[in-house]
């Protein structure tokens, strides 16, 4: 039998993280012969602690032994087993990601290229199809006025000083930027009003729109990277 694939990783995984009211963000996957590496990514609402990742790392560790040992998975000559969660470079490609994040920066391409804005996170609506962001000081565009661009990529587009309202779509490019100082209270005033509680100056909309079934699988192609590099030599073993 063949390493499993991504995919079928994700099914058989998938209950035991969903007991634990967490989602599998992402799952690489690199075949090496005995440098197989599989990595499992997790995330929910609320965030995986140390303790609780190394419990899981146990419990999935034993359900793909178990997998194996009844010939319905094959890991060749041995492979490392990673349980993580992912990091902030993760694109925010479906409605749970944005709530996760909620009153934090993110960097936006609204059609996947070009320049990027810097906004902060409000509100999802109820329907998961759209997301308040905040124009913010730090990208030129906030309540202070400031027109002043970005150095590198990232730039303010527009003198834009109230809020919009962005519909999600799989065409855009949406990362959150870590932040240093203290959020400005003016910004995180608006973050933490509902959704329809904010009076928008615009409403932004490109692509096709994600829907709340993205939100509970938003696609193979976003969340699994699979890796095979047949010229690494066979040293190590199984953990």
């Amino acid at each position: 039998m063949a390493f499993p694939s991504s995919a079928q990783l994700e099914e058989v995984l998938t209950p035991i993280a969903s007991a634990q009211q967490l989602d599998i963000e992402h799952i690489k996957i690199t075949r090496a012969g005995k440098k197989s590496q599989v990595g499992i990514y997790l995330d929910g609402d609320q965030r995986p602690d140390s303790e609780l990742l190394e419990k899981l790392s146990q419990h999935i560790g034993d359900e793909l032994d178990a997998r194996e040992e009844a010939g319905d998975m094959s890991f060749g000559p041995g492979y490392t087993l990673e349980v993580s969660t992912p990091g902030l470079d993760m694109p925010l490609t479906a409605p749970r990601h944005w709530r996760r994040n909620r009153h934090r920066l993110v960097s936006v391409q609204i059609d996947g290229h070009g320049a990027a804005e810097v906004w902060r996170i409000g509100a999802l609506a109820d329907d998961n199809t759209a997301v308040i962001l905040v124009p913010t000081k730090q990208s030129g565009v906030g309540p202070a006025g400031s027109s002043t661009k970005k150095s590198g990529n990232k730039a303010s587009g527009k003198n834009r000083r109230d809020p919009v309202s962005l519909e999600l779509a799989s065409s855009m490019h949406a990362v959150v930027e870590i932040e240093f100082s203290q959020p400005p209270q003016a910004e995180l005033a608006l973050t933490q009003r509902p959704f329809a509680e904010v009076q928008v100056a615009e409403h932004i909309a490109s692509g096709a729109a994600l829907t709340a079934r993205d939100d509970q699988n938003h696609g193979a192609k976003n969340h699994s990277t699979e890796i095979q590099d047949s010229e690494i030599q066979d040293t190590d073993s199984k953990d």
